[in-house]
């Protein structure tokens, strides 16, 4: 088996300006995808949700005629 080294050499520059340009068009971007969703008082869209499906009842009652001529109900 060979010994062998590689050697690399790593540069790396950081340009602060263009950083915080880009990270300036990111936050414009997210504030108008933001409004557009309107997501302003969601929350209480989601409570009246919430609020409406924990009135509904799933007891349904349903007429059954059976040869007899006298009607039952079924509760499900």
């Amino acid at each position: 088996m060979s010994n062998t080294i590689d050697e690399k050499v790593v540069e790396m520059k950081f340009d602060n300006k263009n950083f915080e340009t880009n990270v300036k068009t990111t936050m414009t971007s997210l504030d108008r995808l933001n409004e557009k969703l309107q997501l302003r008082g969601s929350e209480k869209s989601f409570q009246a949700i919430d609020s409406a499906a924990k009135s509904v009842s799933l007891t349904v009652s349903y007429r059954m005629s059976n040869t007899s001529g006298s009607d039952s109900q079924l509760w499900v």
